[in-house]
């Protein structure tokens, strides 16, 4: 039992609890600009669909921000067609791109919470590490008005150096907290086995 774990009983709790929950994962043998995002984009892009069909989000959220996210989300495409996304080779196109996804997720999620779950983050590529940190920066800034956690998991020892800085970067903000997980001494991990299998 371990970071993954505790982090799933976490997501089952807030989701009985009515939060919604979007969940990211980064893979080690891909490393994808915004990788880490993908899954969790994909899954809050859908169910702002959902919203928008039944009113519960103001009609036209998607559209609005869906040239922005196809550069996040290449899956995007399918549905929401549109001119080829801007390269993102000089520093405004970048900045713009982490502004404009950063802000559908707070626009996505108002008058609701969201738990944007970031698993394996110690294989995160440089794009989603920056988003991660222009999200929380974003997030901070709405103050009350954003109802956002984000909990990421990652091993330290592999932290590849951007997403290191990152990471030490909104620890000195005040816009992140670590939790350490220790390994269970032996005695511990008998008790854990003999209560799961007896």
């Amino acid at each position: 039992i371990g970071k993954s774990r505790l982090v799933r009983e976490f997501r089952i709790w807030a989701q009985t609890t009515g939060v919604v929950v979007a969940e990211g994962r980064a893979e080690d043998a891909v490393r994808r600009p915004f990788g880490l995002f993908q899954e969790a984009l994909d899954r809050l892009v859908r169910q702002v669909e959902v919203w928008e069909r039944v009113g519960q989000a103001p009609a036209g959220t998607v559209a609005t921000y869906a040239p922005h996210l196809r550069d996040v989300l290449p899956a995007l495409e399918r549905s929401w067609p549109g001119p080829e996304p801007e390269p993102l080779d000089d520093e405004a196109a970048r900045v713009r791109l982490l502004d404009k996804t950063s802000e559908f997720v707070l626009r996505a999620v108002e008058g609701t919470a969201l738990l944007l779950v970031l698993e394996d983050m110690h294989w995160a590529d440089e794009a989603s590490a920056d988003l991660a940190e222009f999200l929380a920066r974003k997030a901070a800034a709405a103050g009350g008005k954003a109802r956002l956690l984000v909990v990421a998991t990652l091993r330290h020892g592999d932290l590849p150096p951007e997403v290191a800085r990152a990471v030490e970067r909104l620890s000195r903000a005040g816009l992140a907290q670590e939790r350490r997980l220790r390994a269970l001494p032996r005695e511990d991990q008998a008790e854990l086995v003999r209560s799961m299998f007896g």
